[in-house]
C-alpha cells in the first residue's frame, strides 16, 4: 500500500511501527554473507518482527565500464544479487546509476572558492558510453525479468542518467517493461528538477519511492517537512499516477536516526492522512 514506509536499522522497527525493510548487498556480501541459510534466517527474523521485505539493493558499480572483464564480472554479481531476491521473496532488484565510464571527481570541500566537478576519462565518447550502460541494462533487466522480477534504478544527481527525461529515453532504448525507477526526491531537488512533474513523467515506471527532504542549497538529507519539498503534493502526484507501492524514509548519515527517522515517518503519515 501507499503507506508502507521503510527504515534501515532493524532496532527500531518494534519502536517506531515500520512496515519493510530494503536489504543491500554489496559483491562481497552477496558471495559471502548472503547464503541460502542466512537467507532463510533473515526472512524467518523480519516476518518475525511482522515485517515485509521490500527491496534488495544490489551494489553494481562499473556496470558501464569500458573493459569488457570488468563489466563481466559486475553483471555476474548482479545475477547473484537476481538470485537472493528472489529468495527473500522481494518483487524487485534496485540498482544504482554509474557515473561516466572512467570519471573521477575533483574533491568535495567546504571552501567556498573549491571548484567541484568530473574529471573526464581520455577520449571519453559519450554515445560509446550510453550504449555499453544500455546493453547491460537490457541484460540485467531479462535476467530480473526470468525470475518474475522489476528492475529499479536510482538515479543520483550527476550520473549518466540523472533526469527524468534521461530515464524516458532510457526505458525507450532498452525496451524492457519490468525496467523502471526508484525515486528520490531529494535527489530531483538537488538538480532543481521539479519532483511532482518528474513524478507526472514517469508514471508507472516509478518502482520505489524514497522520500528525503532537501534545503535546496546545501542540504539533501532531511526529514521529509524539514525541507522545500511539498510532500502532499508529492502524494498527489503518486496517487495520480496510480503509484501503490512503497514509501521508504531514507534519512542517513545522522548523529541521531531514532529522531529523525521518527520525525519523518510521522510527517508523512499526516501527509498520507490528509492532515496537510
Amino acid at each position: 500500500a501507499l503507506a508502507q514506509l521503510i527504515f534501515l536499522f532493524t532496532p527500531l522497527y518494534r519502536l517506531n511501527r515500520f512496515e519493510c525493510i530494503d536489504l543491500i548487498g554489496t559483491p562481497e556480501s552477496m558471495k559471502e554473507y548472503y547464503t541460502p541459510k542466512t537467507i532463510e534466517k533473515l526472512r524467518k527474523h523480519i516476518e518475525g518482527l511482522g515485517l515485509e521485505i521490500g527491496t534488495f539493493v544490489s551494489s553494481t558499480p562499473d556496470i558501464n565500464h569500458p573493459d569488457p572483464a570488468v563489466r563481466k564480472q559486475v553483471l555476474e554479481d548482479f545475477a547473484r544479487g537476481v538470485d537472493i531476491t528472489a529468495a527473500l521473496g522481494c518483487s524487485h532488484i534496485n540498482i544504482t546509476a554509474p557515473r561516466p565510464a572512467g570519471s573521477t571527481q575533483t574533491p568535495v570541500t567546504s571552501g567556498s572558492a573549491d571548484k567541484v566537478s568530473y574529471i573526464m576519462a581520455e577520449g571519453y565518447d559519450f554515445k560509446k558510453d550510453w550504449r555499453t550502460y544500455v546493453d547491460s541494462l537490457k541484460y540485467c533487466a531479462d535476467l530480473a525479468g526470468s525470475k518474475g522480477l522489476k528492475l529499479s534504478l536510482e538515479c543520483f544527481a550527476g550520473t549518466i542518467c540523472s533526469t527524468p527525461h534521461a530515464w524516458l529515453r532510457l526505458f525507450e532504448d532498452v525496451g524492457a517493461p519490468n525496467l523502471g525507477i526508484q525515486l528520490d526526491t531529494s535527489h530531483l531537488v538537488t538538480q532543481r528538477f521539479d519532483v511532482v512533474f518528474a513524478i507526472y513523467m514517469t508514471g508507472d515506471r516509478i518502482f520505489n519511492v524514497h522520500a528525503k527532504d532537501n534545503d535546496g542549497m546545501t542540504r539533501g538529507n532531511l526529514p521529509p517537512g524539514c525541507g522545500i519539498i511539498d510532500y502532499p503534493l508529492v502524494i498527489d502526484a503518486l496517487r495520480h499516477v496510480g503509484y501503490d507501492g512503497i514509501i521508504s524514509v531514507e534519512v542517513e548519515f545522522t548523529h541521531n536516526p531514532r529522531r529523525y527517522n521518527q520525525q519523518a515517518k510521522e510527517h508523512l503519515e499526516k501527509v498520507l492522512k490528509g492532515l496537510y
